[in-house]
C-alpha cells in the first residue's frame, strides 16, 4: 500500500516527543544538542514539516538514541494506530 507518508511523519514526531520527554530535555536543549534552530525543531515535532534524513540523524544523536532504534520505535508506534 502506498501512502503519502503523513501518518509515518506524525508517528516519528510523536516518538521524538516521547523520547525527549523520557530524557527530560527541553525543546531548547534538544535543539542545541541537535544543532538546529528551536523553531525548526518545533515544526518537526508538531508535524507541520517533514523531517529530512540529516535532521532525523541529528535529532537522534541529540537524544542519544541510535537512529535505527528511533525509527523502529516510531514504526511500532505507527503500527499500533
Amino acid at each position: 500500500m502506498v501512502t503519502d507518508g503523513k501518518d509515518e511523519s506524525l508517528a516519528m514526531a510523536a516518538q521524538i516527543r516521547a523520547e525527549r520527554a523520557a530524557a527530560e530535555m527541553t525543546i531548547d536543549q534538544l535543539a542545541a544538542a541537535s544543532g538546529m534552530h528551536k523553531q525548526t525543531l518545533m515544526r518537526y515535532l508538531k508535524g507541520t514539516r517533514d523531517i529530512p534524513l540529516a535532521a532525523f540523524y541529528a535529532i537522534a544523536d541529540g537524544l542519544g538514541v541510535a537512529p535505527g532504534d528511533l525509527l523502529a520505535r516510531a514504526q511500532a508506534r505507527h503500527s499500533k494506530n
